[in-house]
């Protein structure tokens, strides 16, 4: 972290992560760990694109691994807004995200992937990038999701899969209660291209 910013004025500290190499390589093991206390309010982001690159095989998988561990105290909220991360093809990485909240803490997270580097004509055609995410409140699980992409995998193009789309996200909003009249606004947005939903 660089420094606190407060363009929301003082009671929302901005922050940003600055990781010189901008990426995971593999055998790299990054780990971002983020403590709101009780009543504090913090929104955190990058600068720039993450990405996770290609992994080198010469004795067999280096895996790359990144892990969010993050915890809101009772009255806080943490907003985890990255610019997204673009996944080189032959990736071969893992990353773990997990959150405790007490009491009454809200969490906001994005997580939004570009599979290959689509601007210079790369696909992921190889590779695999696994995600597990999980949330807790008060030791009580509310939310527990994991998958694996795998590069070149039939899904990446199926229409029950991303139907050909480089590029998929996830926001997720764990808090107490959530403004009705807020939720369906989100659900009438559709995106520019592609598809999604809010559920």
């Amino acid at each position: 972290m660089q420094k606190a910013l407060y363009p929301e004025g003082p009671e929302v500290c901005h922050a940003l992560v600055l990781h010189p190499p901008a990426g995971i390589a593999g055998g790299d093991e990054l780990t971002l760990q983020i403590d709101v206390g009780e009543g504090a309010r913090a929104l955190v982001t990058t600068p720039g694109a993450g990405k996770w690159y290609r992994s080198r095989q010469p004795d067999g998988i280096q895996l790359a691994r990144q892990t969010l561990d993050f915890s809101v105290g009772a009255g806080g909220m943490l907003e985890w807004l990255p610019q997204e991360a673009i996944v080189f093809d032959r990736v071969r990485g893992r990353a773990d995200t997990t959150v405790r909240l007490a009491g009454d803490g809200v969490f906001v997270g994005l997580d939004l992937l570009c599979l290959g580097r689509t601007a210079s004509g790369e696909r992921f055609t190889a590779g695999s990038l696994a995600i597990a995410s999980r949330i807790e409140r008060d030791g009580r699980l509310l939310w527990h999701e994991q998958g694996r992409i795998e590069g070149g995998s039939r899904l990446l193009d199926s229409p029950v899969g991303l139907r050909g789309q480089p590029v998929t996200g996830t926001l997720l909003v764990a808090a107490e209660g959530i403004d009705t009249a807020l939720l369906e606004a989100c659900r009438a947005v559709q995106p520019a291209v592609g598809e999604g939903g809010v559920t």
